[in-house]
């Protein structure tokens, strides 16, 4: 028997993790499709970034700034999002400064939230109480 850090039954829970018997098959092929571009991302990003304590921090924001210009519920916003934030950055520092680059993810959250706070294609939210 080899030495290991795992319990014993660690397999057997593994496995039954990964087949999840009460979920349907569209979910799970989703579940794990999620997951293999989520570690296809993380292994793009890694060249290009230093390990520090908050390292996915920078990421989080230009991801939550795109889906804030794209609206929140709405995945094809994000996308456009994400595709005006990236043009804006570059823009931004190619013309006018390339410290704006940074900066740009935080103007686009700001300006958003005071002139279209649901988004591009976000809908207002309707609360009747």
């Amino acid at each position: 028997r080899s030495f290991s850090f795992l319990p014993p039954f660690f397999p057997l829970t593994l496995s039954r993790w990964l087949s999840l018997p009460g979920v349907p098959g569209p979910l799970m092929l989703a579940l794990r499709g999620a997951a293999a571009l989520g570690a296809i991302g993380g292994i793009l990003i890694a060249p290009i970034s230093l390990l520090h304590p908050d390292l996915g921090a920078s990421f989080l924001i230009k991801g939550f700034a795109a889906m804030t210009l794209g609206g929140f519920g709405s995945l094809y916003g994000a996308v456009l999002g994400a595709l005006i934030l990236g043009l804006s950055e570059q823009y931004a520092g190619a013309y006018i400064d390339s410290a704006l680059i940074d900066i740009t993810a935080y103007l686009v959250i700001v300006l958003v939230l005071f002139l279209r706070p649901h988004g591009l294609f976000g809908r207002k939210a309707i609360v009747k109480v």
